[in-house]
């Protein structure tokens, strides 16, 4: 954490401050009462305080990027008795948690300790003494426990993490309550039951975090608290990087790691709170503990069969000792020889990558933590080691980017109103009743293919897929075959991901479809070659896809050209109705339709940009996406950015070899061609070549 340098100067500014962006610091940390983000600050009226010097809140709004620098005086009670309020939320640990640090010193009896900042590097000892109760809060919000917001195991996975948080604050004195509800509400009303005065919290810099920052805010406001926020999910203070960044976040990977460059390493982790912590507050009349236990799958309407997949345990001290287990590999050559494009999509048994994303996502495992052991792993290889963008520190860049864009970019995770995205004009699965079929079909793992039905259940099951893995699924749905929006991808995999992290998933489908940050778009994933070439003999398809156990490796990859007799021998008859479908397109003719569509996208993006429009604009005249015909008058003109209308009725290649069987998808079938070796960060979904260049097919 680092301070503001404004702390020692009371005087600097005054509540309601204007400031240029060039000249704000580089707060994360804020000690007074909020406001909702888009509202001018009117400081509240507020019995007599005690004083220390202000402390900064920085404000993101929509473009043009605004700050209000505010600074107000913390009320604290008579006594420092009243109980202080933590509300856990992306930080589910003990170590390196600024705002869990702040909220005991703010319990602490001393007004000194209280007023301390949790700068990198300072010493998390927080000398509770007399200290004031503190409650250990967490919402259970809608979202987080329903349907399509998230599925089984991802909810197995929080709930074993709360569990875990719960018993390590019970070895140190405190508890964590859960209640369910709607956040602001719900942390109001705690506060207001249990007597609190102050209440603590970590930022979320998510589109739909900082709506709900601003809703608890006001709630706070209401009910009588100040507030304190502190920075803890990313490595950096967003307002830092924006602040050397002049205001605008970097659009590219190599703009944002030379914006690191220019700030320097961030702040080093803290060490957890110590073994004892301030006790909760008395519960209220009525109360019981158990009405705050964390609650099972079935309390939660779900079944433990559903989340059975799960194969990582939650919990912060899991996943430490998963980290450190990784970090160990072969004497540390694992972190130092690590290069994201040459690890396995199909080593299943034991992955090559970390597995330490649901961990990062859910908060259980720090950022700053794993970025300072890979720095510690990689001085040890005395300077031999792999580099950003390949590197594992360079897939923590990847992460920190994505949070800063999520954070800035209006509608980020969208394309209607996202300045970054091009507006291609997708089939939508919300209105288009051919594209819902076809979207449900990737979905449930019945493309007919068999490397990207394997790669589907895998994720259906476990709730984790390799990163080359979601690569071959997003493109497979978007630009590659089916045509499908990439914002419903992005929506099955906030149900299934046990990962799922708001701003690395708008990101990566951002990527993959060709929508933004990548231009290749005529690289695209073979789902027949592109798989065999490193498994040859369907070992991943066999475990995920059991139907297909005993398919000869011939067939594998591609069964409906299995004669009739060798499906039987099999126990895998192919075809609709059958043991596996046919193929739901044809690969060799979709895959040349679609990338003409991107074509005529791309162009007519560029013209509406050098014509002066707002964002880049793909309009349809180059061709239909649901017959493959060339656009004629009815497609818009080059730049306009409209949308021509699409055609009733199912898309012609949709069924493409359901009919025909194995003579009909052979007779066009080509030796398809998979992206090269890429740079990809953290599932960014780069498909680059090493050198940073992309190269034109040839």
């Amino acid at each position: 954490m680092q301070r503001s340098s404004l702390l020692h100067r009371p005087s600097a500014l005054t509540a309601a401050t204007p400031l240029s962006h060039p000249r704000l610091p580089s707060p994360s940390r804020c000690v007074l009462p909020q406001m909702p983000l888009r509202a001018l600050f009117v400081p509240p009226r507020l019995p007599p305080v005690r004083c220390r010097p202000p402390l900064l809140r920085y404000c993101v709004g929509r473009p043009p990027w605004r700050a209000l620098a505010m600074a107000a005086a913390v009320h604290l009670p008579a006594g420092g008795r009243a109980p202080v309020l933590h509300w856990f939320r992306r930080a589910l640990r003990l170590h390196d948690n600024p705002a869990l640090v702040d909220a005991v010193r703010l319990a602490s009896a001393a007004p000194a300790a209280a007023g301390a900042g949790t700068g990198g590097g300072r010493r998390a000892d927080v000398g509770v003494g007399e200290a004031a109760p503190l409650a250990m809060l967490y919402v259970l919000e809608p979202a987080a426990v329903t349907a399509p917001h998230t599925g089984a195991v991802r909810l197995r996975f929080l709930l074993e993490t709360l569990a875990e948080l719960d018993t390590a604050l019970r070895a140190r004195g405190s508890a964590l309550r859960i209640v369910r509800g709607d956040a602001p509400a719900a942390v109001a009303a705690a506060a207001v039951r249990w007597g609190a005065s102050t209440l603590v919290y970590e930022d979320d810099d998510s589109p739909d975090g900082r709506e709900r920052d601003a809703a608890v805010a006001a709630a706070a406001l209401a009910a009588g608290l100040s507030v304190v926020t502190a920075v803890g999910h990313t490595l950096y203070p967003p307002a830092q990087l924006l602040e050397a960044a002049g205001g605008t976040a970097p659009r590219t990977m190599g703009a944002f790691t030379s914006l690191v460059g220019r700030v320097g390493e961030p702040p080093p982790p803290l060490p957890d709170v110590g073994d004892t912590l301030p006790p909760p507050p008395p519960l209220a009349d009525g109360e019981a503990a158990g009405d705050y236990a964390v609650p099972s799958l079935e309390d939660l309407g779900w079944t433990t069969a559903a989340a059975a997949g799960l194969r990582v345990q939650g919990g912060e001290a899991a996943g430490l000792a998963r980290m450190e287990k990784f970090l160990a590999r072969r004497g540390g050559e694992a972190v130092r020889k690590f290069e994201k494009p040459k690890t396995s999509m199909v080593a299943w048994r034991t992955p090559d990558t970390t597995v330490l994303s649901p961990y990062l996502a859910n908060g259980a495992v720090s950022v700053r933590t794993f970025y300072a052991r890979l720095r510690e792993v990689e001085r040890a290889g005395g300077g031999r080691h792999t580099h950003p963008p390949v590197s594992l520190v360079g897939q923590l860049l990847w992460r920190e980017h994505f949070h800063l864009l999520a954070g800035t970019v209006p509608h980020f995770d969208r394309m209607v109103g996202n300045p970054l995205s091009r507006q291609i004009p997708w089939d939508d699965p919300a209105t288009d009743a051919a594209a819902a079929e076809r979207h449900a079909a990737w979905a449930e793992a019945r493309t007919g293919y068999p490397a990207v039905d394997a790669f589907m259940a895998q994720l259906r099951k476990e709730g984790w897929v390799h990163h080359l893995g979601r690569h071959m699924l997003a493109c497979f749905l978007t630009r590659g075959d089916l045509w499908v929006s990439w914002t419903a991808g992005a929506a099955t995999f906030e149900e299934l991901l046990v990962d799922w992290d708001p701003a690395l998933n708008a990101g990566n489908w951002l990527w993959l479809s060709a929508s933004a940050f990548f231009n290749a778009y005529y690289r695209v994933y073979g789902p027949v070659t592109w798989v065999r070439k490193a498994d040859p003999e369907g070992s991943f398809i066999r475990h995920y896809l059991p139907v297909l156990a005993r398919m000869p490796s011939k067939y594998i990859y591609e069964p409906w050209k299995a004669p009739l007799a060798v499906q039987k021998a099999a126990g895998c008859r192919v075809g609709d109705g059958l043991d596996y479908p046919l193929p739901m397109v044809d690969h060799a003719v979709v895959s040349k339709v679609n990338t003409d569509r991107m074509a005529q996208a791309f162009r007519s993006g560029a013209a509406a940009e050098k014509g002066g429009g707002k964002a880049p604009a793909a309009g349809a005249g180059g061709g239909s996406a649901v017959t493959g015909k060339k656009g004629g008058k009815s497609g818009p003109a080059g730049g306009k950015g409209k949308v021509a209308a699409k055609p009733s009725g199912p898309p012609a290649w949709a069924t493409a070899g359901a009919s025909g069987g194995a003579a009909s998808m052979g007779a066009a079938a080509k030796r398809d061609e998979g992206p090269p070796a890429t740079s990809d960060g953290g599932g960014a979904g780069g498909l680059r070549t090493r050198s940073g260049r992309v190269v034109k097919k040839r």
